[in-house]
């Protein structure tokens, strides 16, 4: 048996329908606002969960349960997500300036003397995904291959001007998952 169709409810709608269920909207033009910037699905179905009495055969929240406290966890969610979201993009670029350096100190500063076989070992060989059957090492001088051939810039100007690619550029559109050949 399929589910009724979900219609457009405006928001006063959708906030008669939380109190139909027991919520208490305790600042009504806070939720109309919050609803209408964020959406009902984001705040609503992403975290009443915490907040539904399991005994209930129908959707009810639990006594006391306030619009406020649920609109909160999900902005409490939301910082936590972006302080990981900035902390991972600053790991990331640290480990791109890392191997970028540590290249050009051990191996020069020309592709064709850090871009080569001797300089990493070959590592394991992929078992999974679009390098399966590859070893390691042969994928990070295809990933390197690939982002020297790119149309990016700056990639394009460095290798129509000087026929070559410091490692300090051909790091810069890495993610860590190619740096890392996960």
């Amino acid at each position: 048996m399929s589910k009724p169709e979900k219609v457009f409810k405006s928001t006063t709608d959708q906030l008669k329908l939380l109190q139909e269920r027991g919520l208490v909207i305790d600042d009504p033009i806070f939720a109309e606002e919050a609803l209408t910037r964020t959406s009902y699905y984001e705040i609503i179905n992403g975290y009443k969960d915490l907040f539904i009495n399991i005994d209930s055969e129908e959707e009810q929240f639990e006594s006391g349960t306030t619009f406020s406290e649920i609109y909160y966890l999900y902005e409490l969610d939301n910082t936590i997500r972006f302080a990981m979201l900035s902390a991972t993009l600053s790991a990331e670029n640290l480990l791109r300036s890392v191997i970028a350096y540590v290249l050009a100190e051990n191996h020069g500063h020309s592709i064709k003397d850090y871009q080569h076989n001797r300089n990493f070992r070959q590592g394991k060989k992929m078992i999974r995904g679009r390098a399966k059957g590859k070893f390691e090492r042969e994928l990070l001088l295809q990933i390197f291959s690939e982002v020297y051939y790119s149309t990016h810039q700056p990639m394009t100007y460095y290798r129509e001007t000087y026929q070559d690619m410091p490692p300090w550029i051909l790091v810069i559109r890495n993610t860590v998952g190619d740096v890392t050949i996960s």
